[in-house]
């Protein structure tokens, strides 16, 4: 997936930047789900 390519270009601190991103839009479905 595109994930692989971040973490190619910007190595560990993309890494991480793509796992927070998945994170939060988790979230936001949830929140969504919610209200």
């Amino acid at each position: 997936m595109a994930s692989g390519s971040i973490v190619k270009r910007e190595g560990k601190r993309g890494a991480v930047y793509a796992i927070v991103a998945r994170m939060d839009a988790a979230i936001i479905r949830r929140l969504g789900k919610e209200r």
